[in-house]
């Protein structure tokens, strides 16, 4: 075994380590509410790089659920210009998981690809 010097050996663990600083984002909206209100819509937006092909998606949606019951998650226009739909499983009270799919390989631009409707409770904690 041959020996190698530091700067190669440098090399080699920049080479192994390297990752690249690519690929798509989903992002949360926001919105402004008081207690007991119904059907508020957060939009989930998805950001994809330049070259990146997105064709289906899986993310988890967690909340408090003293403060938000996850009322219905529908498709956004992104989702439904690409033929997909939306379904969201609970994992436990607050933590959803979310697949946005289609029977298809077409591609999701940027945009609103879920748009999950919360009701607040009366009540919620501070």
């Amino acid at each position: 075994m041959a020996r190698m010097r530091g700067g190669q050996w440098l090399g080699r663990a920049i080479l192994l380590f390297a990752v690249p600083a690519w690929g798509a984002t989903l992002s949360a909206g926001s919105a402004s509410v008081t207690p007991a209100m119904a059907g508020v819509p957060i939009a989930i937006t998805l950001t994809p790089q330049s070259g990146d092909l997105v064709a289906a998606i899986q993310f988890d949606l967690a909340f408090d659920p003293r403060v938000a019951v996850l009322a219905e998650i529908r498709p956004g226009g992104a989702a439904t210009a690409a033929g997909k739909s939306v379904s969201a499983n609970e994992v436990s009270p607050g933590h959803f998981r979310v697949i946005i799919a289609g029977l298809n390989q077409n591609v999701m631009g940027a945009g609103e690809v879920a748009v999950p409707h919360f009701n607040i409770a009366g009540a919620p904690p501070n």
